[in-house]
């Protein structure tokens, strides 16, 4: 198994991720997924090698991201360096010289079909042995014929995300956004019923994983909860499905194991669902 770098993940999923499964990492816009995906990425990038098809983010965003990550500096001053001065710009060249030492491959691919990623795919296992590859994210993939509906895209697209897992004896991890009624539920832990566009997502993966931090959608809830996350394992084929608690550092795009008490859900009950803001 590979490791996620995640503790409490690691111990419901048996020891980490396998090759050949296909592994969905879902959550509405804005709470964290991109950053949670490269923060798995990242860890099994210093031992094996790990493909990242960027949909949406430059080569250049990507790797200010993991330069915040891996440097522990805010991306403010990733992003604008002069401005920085003593302690955080030597973060900022450690954070820079740690991610060129990953074996972390950007592709860039706008718009990319499941047969250009599958080729792209299958040039970075024969030449740089690829054991992981993360698609951010699926919603922006396209499909083989436009004529057909985005459902019918979707399932093309989740099944040969999965056939390209076991064809190639990788980890596939795809991003997926949440539908938007998971914002209106008192409760905001997303269910797999919220995996937006397609059931075929949730039957072609091995692993669901789905991303909540209760204060994006409930700015008034008390600082306890800043940095608080969860991800529900809702569908599991190997390990046990349950409740992985984290913290979230946004500035820094980073997840960590959650240490110390959790906040009290009875205050999370009593907010009022609003609007979700922030986030990476």
């Amino acid at each position: 198994a590979y490791s996620t770098g995640l503790a409490e993940l690691d111990e419901h999923l048996d020891g980490g991720l396998r090759p050949g499964q296909l592994v969905i990492v879902a959550a509405r816009p804005a709470v964290g997924k991109s950053a949670f995906a490269q923060t798995v990425a990242v860890h099994m990038a210093a031992d094996r090698a790990v493909g990242f098809v960027s949909l949406e983010m430059s080569r250049a965003d990507v790797f200010d991201r993991l330069t915040a990550m891996l440097g522990h500096v805010p991306m403010p001053q990733v992003m604008r360096p002069k401005r920085g001065e003593g302690l955080a710009r030597d973060r900022v060249v450690e954070g820079t010289e740690k991610a060129k030492a990953l074996k972390f491959f950007v592709l860039e691919q706008p718009g990319a079909t499941i047969r250009q990623i599958a080729m792209r795919a299958r040039t970075l296992r024969r030449q740089r042995g690829m054991e992981a590859l993360v698609i951010d994210y699926l919603g922006l993939m396209a499909g083989l014929d436009q004529r057909q509906n985005r459902v019918h895209q979707i399932e093309e697209i989740s099944r040969g995300l999965k056939c390209l897992a076991k064809e190639l004896g990788i980890v596939v991890i795809a991003l997926s956004q949440l539908n938007r009624a998971v914002e209106s539920r008192t409760d905001s832990t997303p269910m797999l019923s919220d995996l937006r566009d397609s059931g075929a997502i949730e039957q072609d993966a091995d692993i669901v994983l789905m991303l909540d931090r209760p204060v994006a959608g409930n700015p008034g809830l008390g600082a306890e909860w800043a940095l608080y996350a969860k991800v529900r394992i809702a569908k599991v084929r190997q390990g046990r499905t349950g409740d992985v608690h984290l913290r979230y550092i946004g500035e820094q795009v980073r997840f960590e194991d959650w240490s110390g008490p959790k906040p009290s859900r009875a205050e999370a009950a009593r907010a009022a669902p609003r609007s979700r803001t922030g986030g990476m």
